[in-house]
């Protein structure tokens, strides 16, 4: 096999990739569910995924890529042999083709549409691969969220809220609801060996909202690594005051040398004290090796 695959896993869905194939979109908590990939060239693959109630007619899905936004008629054919529960198409066009392809996940009534670009030649055995390993999770506690290098899980109470991507930094922030609303932030900051000029714990400290003070300061250890904890207590609303609770907010910080990334991670909730604990099913994995380029298929301008 000429390629090395990684999983990208987004919001329920799951799907592996060339290394190479680096995401591109990961759409937000408030976008309809998709993600795109792109390799140093081209446009690569494009995963689309919606919940339904009622199955479509996946062969009346795939009959609106036979012609173009102007009604032309395209060079495209119906596809045999793909993975079990898919159907597709086959478009040709200059200097490659492209292909369609659907399947309904019945038990979880969540339709994947995936479409595959192929610069040149198009490579059967990597699109069955691709689209064999297309998944949507099913209900349980743990989700696993793993994208843009970053990779955790995290109970299932804890729904998305925002997502960031600016170069060099990655951001994601979870929110509960409820009685005991929380919010979690993880990030992950590229190259602190050319910005982090003084202690990681003064940069934690630095990160503390305003109107909060610290309350403790201690060093621990994360995934093995030396790390810096710390908790700090806001000034809250009448309201919450009145109930003897005020916003407290624990953050904890390490040094990844193995992939030269500071990870950050912090906890902000209501409290009547400053006993705060990241969640239980909060896995974060860190010291992953440093992808490489993968070598495929020779690529035709």
């Amino acid at each position: 096999m000429p390629w090395a695959l990684e999983r990208t896993s987004w919001r329920g869905v799951r799907v592996d990739h060339p290394r190479d194939w680096e995401i591109a979109l990961a759409a937000g908590p408030d976008e309809p569910p998709r993600c795109t990939f792109t390799d140093r060239h081209y446009h690569r693959l494009d995963v689309r995924w919606q919940e339904t109630d009622h199955p479509p007619n996946l062969e009346l899905l795939l009959e609106k890529h036979r012609h173009s936004p102007k009604g032309e008629l395209r060079d495209v054919s119906r596809l045999g042999g793909l993975p079990a529960g898919w159907c597709g198409v086959l478009r040709k066009g200059e200097g490659g083709c492209v292909t369609y392809a659907a399947k309904v996940f019945r038990d979880r009534r969540v339709l994947v549409e995936a479409t595959l670009f192929w610069p040149g030649q198009r490579d059967t055995a990597l699109e069955a691969a691709v689209l064999e390993s297309v998944a949507v999770d099913a209900a349980g506690p743990v989700r696993l969220w793993q994208a843009m290098g970053m990779s955790l899980e995290l109970g299932e109470q804890f729904r998305l809220r925002s997502s960031d991507s600016r170069v060099g930094r990655v951001q994601w922030q979870f929110a509960t609801t409820g009685r005991d609303a929380a919010t979690l932030t993880v990030e992950r900051l590229a190259m602190p060996d050319c910005w982090l000029k003084g202690p990681l714990e003064d940069w934690l400290s630095e990160q503390v909202p305003p109107r909060h003070v610290a309350v403790t300061k201690t060093a621990t250890t994360f995934n093995e690594h030396s790390a810096h904890h710390q908790v700090s207590r806001g000034k809250g609303s009448l309201g919450a005051t009145l109930r003897h609770l005020r916003p407290m907010r624990l953050d904890v910080a390490w040094l990844c040398e193995a992939e030269n990334r500071l990870y950050h991670l912090a906890l902000a909730r209501l409290s009547r004290d400053a006993g705060l604990e990241l969640p239980a099913s909060l896995a974060v994995r860190c010291c992953q090796p440093v992808p490489q380029a993968a070598s495929g298929p020779e690529r035709r301008p």
